[in-house]
């Protein structure tokens, strides 16, 4: 296989696309999980609820409020990988943008929860994926730029 500009492109937009819908996926099960829907000893889940929940404790954040807040942040992983795909089948400049803005919103929103709840364990893996996004955009736009003939 040739790489060339719009293999690399299709590339950057499968994985992001990929990751997120795993990402999405594993938290509807651990949110079916909290719920009871699911049982307690089910392995496929990612924990992140948990996890929310031992992160807000320090400021005594009410339970309804942490499983409000984590299914919002589903929905949003959810658009940002429907977003994903769409930019992944049809790769045009809004469709592109549209997709790394949502995650761009999101994992800009974990970094200040990360300061606002002292969640300084967690905060790196939250600056990676960020800086990752940026990254992205920035060799998307370039390689757009240089359109191969």
């Amino acid at each position: 296989m040739k790489a060339n500009n719009s293999t690399i492109q299709k590339l950057i937009l499968l994985f992001w696309s990929s990751w997120l819908s795993i990402v999405t996926f594993t938290n509807i099960l651990d949110g079916m999980k909290a719920m009871g829907i699911l049982s307690k000893d089910w392995k496929f889940a990612s924990g992140n609820f948990e996890l929310i929940l031992q992160t807000t404790a320090n400021l005594g954040t009410p339970y309804a409020l942490n499983a409000f807040l984590f299914a919002g942040v589903i929905f949003l992983e959810l658009i940002c990988s429907v977003l994903f795909w769409r930019a992944f089948v049809n790769p045009d400049d809004s469709r592109i943008y549209a997709a790394h803005s949502v995650g761009l919103l999101l994992f800009t929103g974990f970094v200040f929860a990360d300061e606002i709840f002292f969640a300084y364990s967690v905060e790196p893996t939250h600056m990676r994926i960020l800086f990752g996004l940026m990254i992205s955009i920035g060799v998307l736009i370039l390689l757009r730029r240089n359109k191969e003939v």
